[in-house]
């Protein structure tokens, strides 16, 4: 027979300590579960951005391939203010509002979209927006309509204006006629013209191209609301954010030899893309193989690129205050803190380049 010492140490309960460390055991377990939760869900964002950024490269290559030049750069902003970000309001006074597209030309080619053409190669060269000690990533030479209208074809403004007249591009909504690298594209005459029997036009072997990209939730397309910014149509990323088109030209003069490539820095690539890392306005940022150009032999070669916000919906070159607000905060404490700000933005924007 068991002694009543024995029954009672064998119904014994947890003493309180040996509860507060089961809790605490299962705590861990569950931040464990959590971080490994996050980490693949910010892994599967990550891809479905990179697959987005691959399929427009896709459609670059292939724009290209077919007209034998890349798209033009479009020329979208007013002055030298700053540009900006997504969907973010913008506070008071911090930058001049994108425009329409500028609409100029006459005689046979009565309007264009204003782009950038070989005239403009020193604006190519050197961004109207150079990088600064406090913003080192900025450069203004990317445009966010560039994607719409020359690799979705959704170029919806009219000829000269014209509440009647056809589409610049030829074609209403996704679509377009043979563009050129000066901002016109090849529209049949009687298209041209608002005639209304265009069958035959419009069904003419080689002058009508569909979208370049696969649209859908990411990348998507997004007309601005008329009549605020009528014909500003943007490519997102699945975050609501403008994907970028980077547009440069390498080479800086040198008397009597024209333009070279001498140095790492007559490259001329954003430092977005790459840069040279032993500019002490980069000891902030990670000396990573990718945005160093001594090591990123792509880059180098490079004259375009195709880049997204990422994941955390920031490129790292806004303006301070678009900057905080992305990340929920009024301000930074600071310079330090605000490129800490700028390092963590960049570190996940995903970046093809072309040449």
């Amino acid at each position: 027979m068991k002694s009543a010492t024995s029954n009672s140490n064998s119904s014994r309960g947890f003493t309180l300590l040996e509860m507060l460390v089961s809790v605490l055991l299962i705590g861990i377990v569950m931040a464990l579960v959590i971080s490994g939760t996050l980490a693949v869900t910010r892994a599967a964002k990550g891809a479905a951005e990179r697959a987005a950024i691959n399929n427009i490269k896709a459609g670059l290559t292939q724009f290209q391939q077919e007209f034998g030049f890349p798209p033009p750069l479009v020329k979208e902003m007013a002055g030298t203010s700053e540009p900006p970000v997504g969907a973010i309001p913008p506070a008071a006074g911090n930058w001049t509002p994108p425009t329409p597209p500028i609409i100029v030309g006459s005689g046979s080619n009565p309007s264009r979209i204003a782009v950038y053409v070989p005239a403009d190669a020193a604006d190519l060269r050197t961004p109207t927006l150079a990088p600064t000690p406090t913003n080192p990533l900025r450069d203004n030479r990317y445009s966010e309509l560039s994607l719409a209208y020359y690799l979705a074809g959704a170029l919806d403004v009219k000829l000269n204006n014209g509440a009647n007249a056809p589409m610049i591009d030829g074609i209403a909504g996704p679509g377009m006629f043979r563009p050129n690298r000066d901002g016109t594209f090849d529209v049949p005459a009687d298209i041209a013209a608002g005639r209304t029997n265009t069958i035959q036009s419009m069904n003419r072997a080689g002058t009508k191209y569909g979208s370049m990209i696969n649209l859908g939730k990411a990348p998507k397309l997004f007309t601005e609301p008329a009549p605020t910014t009528p014909g500003i149509v943007r490519v997102l990323d699945s975050k609501g954010v403008p994907i970028r088109y980077y547009r440069w030209l390498q080479g800086r003069p040198y008397p009597g030899e024209g333009f070279q490539v001498k140095a790492i820095t007559d490259m001329n690539v954003p430092p977005i893309i790459a840069r040279d890392t032993a500019d002490a306005n980069f000891r902030y940022f990670k000396a990573t193989p990718a945005r160093d150009l001594e090591q990123n032999s792509a880059a180098r070669g490079a004259t375009w690129a195709i880049v997204s916000a990422g994941p955390n919906g920031a490129f790292g070159d806004e303006p301070v205050v678009l900057l905080a607000a992305r990340f929920g905060k009024s301000t930074f404490a600071g310079l330090d803190e605000e490129m800490r700000f700028r390092v963590l933005a960049e570190e996940d924007n995903i970046v093809e380049v072309g040449q």
